[in-house]
C-alpha cells in the first residue's frame, strides 16, 4: 500500500539500500558531496553490470536556505548511522575497513582545499567510476535493486510501520519525524511488496504542524500494521533493529 500522507515531507532520507560515510559542502556553489556505501543486489540501474559498491553523490541547490536544511537533514541520517557502527559489528568493520577511503574523500572534497580535478583524481585512486548527480527534490531512486529474493512478503492494507518517533530540533526549528519500517521493494510488480528487513526513514518538516500530522498519521499506519497477519512474524525479524532503534532514543 502506498502510504496516504497528509502532509509531504520537505525532504526525506533513509538507510535503505546505502550507507552514508561522509559529507563535504560546498557553500559558493550550494552544493552537497555524500560519499554512499551502496548494497549489492541484482540489477544496478547506473552502470548496469557492474557493482560500483561506493560512490558520491553531489547534490545542487537553487539557493542556501534549501541547501542548509538538506544537509541538517543528512546531519540527523548521518548521526543515526555513527550510532549503528557502535551497536552492530558488520557496520563497524565496514567503517574500519573504508577509513582510507573516507579520509581520501573529506580532504579531496573539501571545498576549501581542492577543486575539480583533485576530486577526479580522488575518484580515480579509490576505485570509485564517477560523481552521480541526484535530484534531492525527488524520491530517491536506490542505485541497487534486487528484483528476486526469498525475504520478501506483501503487506497490504497499511505502511509496514514499526514505530516512530517526532522530534523538534531547537538549534534549527525544524521538525523530524523517524519511522523504523520494512524496506519497499523497487521495480517489482506490486506496490505492497518489501524486503523483510527494516531501515530508518528520517522526514524533515518545516512547520511544526505538518510534522505533527504526519506523525499522527504515521502511528496510526503502525497501529494497523500490528494487526496485520504477517505482523508477529515481521516483529520476531526485525526485533534487533527496534531495540537499537529504541536505544537510540532513549540516550
Amino acid at each position: 500500500m502506498q502510504d496516504t500522507k497528509v502532509v509531504i515531507p520537505l525532504y526525506s532520507v533513509s538507510t535503505a539500500y546505502k550507507r552514508l560515510l561522509g559529507m563535504q559542502l560546498n557553500d559558493k556553489e550550494n552544493e552537497i558531496y555524500a560519499l554512499f556505501a551502496y548494497m549489492k543486489g541484482d540489477v544496478l540501474q547506473i552502470v548496469p553490470g557492474y557493482d560500483i559498491g561506493l560512490g558520491i553523490e553531489k547534490y545542487k541547490f537553487c539557493d542556501s536556505g534549501c541547501y542548509t536544511d538538506y544537509y541538517n537533514l543528512l546531519n540527523k541520517l548521518y548521526n543515526y548511522e555513527n550510532f549503528l557502527n557502535t551497536d552492530v559489528a558488520d557496520n563497524a568493520t565496514t567503517v574500519a575497513k573504508l577509513k582510507p577511503v573516507i579520509e581520501k574523500f573529506n580532504a579531496a572534497y573539501n571545498p576549501q582545499t581542492t577543486n575539480a580535478i583533485r576530486r577526479g583524481i580522488c575518484n580515480l585512486k579509490t576505485g570509485k567510476p564517477c560523481t552521480f548527480s541526484k535530484d534531492p527534490f525527488t524520491p530517491d531512486t536506490p542505485m541497487v535493486v534486487k528484483k528476486d529474493s526469498n525475504n520478501l512478503v506483501t503487506v497490504s492494507g497499511c505502511t509496514p510501520i514499526f514505530i516512530s518517533r517526532a522530534k523538534l530540533d531547537s538549534a534549527t526549528h525544524h521538525s523530524y519525524v523517524y519511522e523504523l519500517r520494512l524496506i519497499e521493494s523497487v521495480g517489482g510488480d506490486s506496490a505492497d511488496l518489501y524486503f523483510m528487513r527494516p531501515c530508518v526513514r528520517i522526514s524533515q518538516f518545516l512547520d511544526t504542524r505538518d510534522a505533527d500530522k504526519y506523525y499522527k498519521n504515521s502511528v496510526e499506519e503502525s497501529e494497523r500494521f500490528g494487526q496485520h497477519a504477517f505482523f508477529q512474524k515481521l516483529a520476531k525479524c526485525a526485533n534487533p533493529a527496534i531495540q537499537r532503534f529504541i536505544k537510540y532514543w532513549s540516550r
